[in-house]
């Protein structure tokens, strides 16, 4: 399991990975009758620094990579971009701006279906992604 802020001091995002928790964990939260687990700094397995993010919109794990979207409609300073980060190689591996897809709404969320990545924008709008996300 992965998180990630952006850290402004150091202008770099940092990604913490965790021990994915059992569903049992954790101790039941009387406000919403669930469980509640909080993760420590004590329960970080490893942490990496990368380029910095604006403006996180939506992320999802999948393969070994963090595939993360930011940015807002037709922004010169922060653009629609995705951006695909291998947790193996603690890296970001590809950045590209969704002009390039012919596109310069704000996105929201992505996710995959088996290994077949899809997007929301900020007009509810549902996108399959064909370029190689390798």
């Amino acid at each position: 399991m992965y998180a990630f802020t952006m850290r402004d001091n150091t202008h770099s995002t940092r990604y913490f990975s965790f021990k994915l928790p059992k569903v049992n964990d954790g101790q039941v939260c009387e406000k919403y009758n669930v469980k509640r687990l909080v993760l420590t700094k004590d329960d970080i397995l490893q942490y990496f620094d990368c380029e910095y993010h604006h403006y996180i919109q939506g992320a999802c794990c999948h393969n070994g990579k963090i595939y993360s979207l930011e940015g807002f409609s037709n922004s010169v300073d922060n653009p629609p971009v995705i951006r695909i980060i291998d947790t193996n190689l603690k890296k970001e591996v590809t950045y590209k701006q969704f002009k390039d897809f012919g596109t310069n709404i704000e996105p929201e969320m992505i996710d995959f279906d088996k290994d077949s990545c899809y997007y929301t924008d900020h007009n509810g709008n549902v996108y399959k992604l064909f370029f190689d996300l390798t």
